[in-house]
């Protein structure tokens, strides 16, 4: 039971916070808002959305200082590290902001929607 009331928690937090934080690689939300979300009863639906990792800012996974670790996309982060390997490291975070940018204003010339 108390496993539940935890978790209900949790979920409330991250629904919270969530929105505010970004990605280091986009520039984006972690998440976007939900209209649902509620707070101080802990009933929410299950969180499916969830798209988020934690990237090591100097590559090496022991480094867990804080300072060390970013929030990011786990699409992001994958194109980072993919493009690592393509590319052998050149601008790979530059790229990914370009096509951020880019998507940015595709959307902004559809009328401004957001995905």
């Amino acid at each position: 039971m108390a496993y539940n009331a935890e978790l209900q928690m949790l979920r409330e937090f991250y629904l919270l916070h969530a929105p505010q934080i970004t990605c280091c690689f986009c520039g984006k939300p972690i998440m976007r808002e939900r209209d649902d979300a509620t707070f101080g009863h802990r009933r929410h639906t299950k969180i499916w959305e969830l798209n988020f990792t934690v990237h090591h800012d100097d590559e090496d996974r022991e480094n867990n200082a804080r300072s060390n670790l970013k929030d990011s996309h786990s699409t992001c982060h994958r194109k980072y590290h993919k493009s690592l390997l393509l590319h052998g490291g050149t601008s790979a975070k530059e790229e990914i902001e370009k096509e951020g940018h880019d998507e940015d204003k595709k959307q902004q010339a559809l009328g401004g929607k957001n995905a």
